[in-house]
């Protein structure tokens, strides 16, 4: 049966629906454009913030290992010498109590501010030792730089500029110094490749939409586009604050660990026990930066597929009393209950202990972190019937049902301020999911925001001796 053509009051429906048919697909095609439009601006937008707030972090990290290096020579200085032979440092002076200069550190070694007269200085040394960071705030031959920042003093006033100020830039910010220089101000100017350029580029792309053909190629380029603009910038927000979170992860524990070997080494502690208290310190921080490489280098292997597990029948029960071991100190270290209920005869399941370690450790460590106020955490291990089932349970800061979804996959975070204020790389649950997996483990999560989390993962029981 063809096509008929109705007509009411002499008006062809057919004549419409061939005017709808050519009306239609430029007017979506002009709406596309439109909202690409919009969304390219905001990735722009958002991709200058992000330029600005990396140089932030950079700069503030650099600095703030610096006057930690500065305070532990103080520091050291204070327990060999005495705190009347040690009143300065590189960047930092002892002060007296009614100081009105900012404390950097405030500790039992006394309070230590930044030497204010020699910062600016001291700025440009950093900066000129470092070929790395002034290759990005340092003017090069045929080059401009890519960044501009000064810093403002404690009055405004400003302490150190890296060059001649840019006529044009991309984007702009000022924020407090709070990582590193307490009380002074950070300026910072992107005026690299940005925004405006972008924006040309993708103009012209949109430009060839002039026919439909060629308009849906340019949708799909735009939609394309668009996909992996936002796969670069969050892979580099990604990686960004991967090295920057495990860069501080790795500096706070080795500082204690020389700290602490140094007392001991010199023999700077009064007593027996303070000695022990000391040596306990290195045993727990070496405890943590071990299991900051398993997670960084089983990550790795993870993504080259070279995570080799070997299934076997082992024992989880002496898997979960061997990761109590290890974190009891931490958690007593906190003033914080380790309850560990485990069965006393053998858990026998299909696994590989080492991996089995792992993650039930990255488990109980989540807990500790994410605990809140809360001073107990449960680890359990029970007869499920056919299966054994661990379960790892807070009463911290919980999480929603969305981010209940996302957190077994790497680098995630939550959208928190209490999460971000935790330093964690965002690999632990995912490494632990992995692992759990390959042993054909079912997990579940169960959490409430300020109620607390529970990790519960089941694993088949191995009935059979000779497996």
């Amino acid at each position: 049966m063809g096509f008929h053509e109705y007509r009411s009051g002499g008006i062809s429906w057919r004549s419409i629906a061939k005017k709808a048919l050519m009306i239609l697909p430029p007017i979506l095609f002009v709406a596309y454009i439109v909202h690409s439009a919009n969304v390219l601006r905001g990735l722009m937008t958002e991709s200058s913030s992000f330029h600005v707030r990396f140089a932030n972090d950079l700069i503030q990290d650099y600095l703030a290992m610096e006057l930690a290096l500065d305070h532990d020579k103080l520091v050291t200085c204070t327990l060999e010498r005495g705190a009347d032979a040690c009143l300065k440092g590189h960047w930092l002076e002892r002060v007296e109590l009614a100081t009105k200069q900012p404390v950097v550190f405030d500790d039992v070694y006394g309070k230590f501010a930044l030497d204010l007269d020699s910062l600016g200085r001291n700025i440009g040394q950093f900066l000129d030792a470092r070929a790395g960071v002034a290759a990005l705030v340092q003017p090069r031959p045929n080059h401009e730089p890519v960044y501009w920042f000064r810093i403002l003093g404690p009055d405004t006033q400003e302490v150190f500029r890296s060059h001649i100020m840019p006529s044009r830039w991309v984007a702009r910010e000022v924020f407090v110094m709070d990582r590193s220089l307490t009380g002074c101000k950070l300026e910072v100017i992107y005026s690299s490749f940005g925004s405006k350029q972008l924006y040309s580029v993708a103009k012209n792309r949109l430009n060839f939409g002039l026919l439909l053909l060629l308009g849906i190629m340019a949708l799909l380029s735009v939609f394309l586009m668009t996909r992996a603009v936002r796969q670069k910038l969050a892979l580099a927000k990604q990686k960004t604050f991967f090295v920057s979170t495990v860069s501080h992860e790795f500096k706070t524990p080795l500082a204690i660990i020389r700290l602490a070997a140094e007392t001991i080494d010199g023999k700077r502690y009064r007593n027996e026990q303070e000695r022990q208290t000391f040596h306990q310190m290195m045993v727990r921080e070496v405890n943590r930066l071990d299991l900051l490489v398993k997670k960084v280098l089983s990550f790795n292997k993870m993504e080259m597929g070279r995570f080799a597990i070997e299934l076997s029948r082992v024992d989880l029960a002496q898997a979960v009393r061997q990761s109590a071991d290890v974190f009891q100190l931490q958690a007593e270290s906190e003033h914080v209950s380790l309850l560990v209920t485990v069965p006393d005869e053998p858990c026998w399941v299909q696994g590989d202990i080492d991996a089995l370690r792992l993650g039930i450790d990255n488990l109980v460590d989540n807990a500790l972190k994410y605990r809140g106020d809360s001073k107990e955490i449960k680890l359990t291990l029970e007869d499920g019937g056919e299966t054994w089932d661990l379960s790892v349970q807070d009463r911290g800061i919980g999480m929603t049902d969305e981010q209940r979804h996302m957190v077994w996959r790497s680098f995630y975070r939550a959208d928190d301020p209490k999460v971000h204020a935790i330093r964690g790389s965002g690999l632990g649950l995912a490494i632990s999911h992995y692992v759990f997996s390959q042993a054909r483990a079912k997990l579940d999560i169960q959490s409430a925001p300020g109620i607390g989390t529970t990790v519960r993962v089941s694993l088949p029981k191995d009935g059979n001796p000779n497996a």
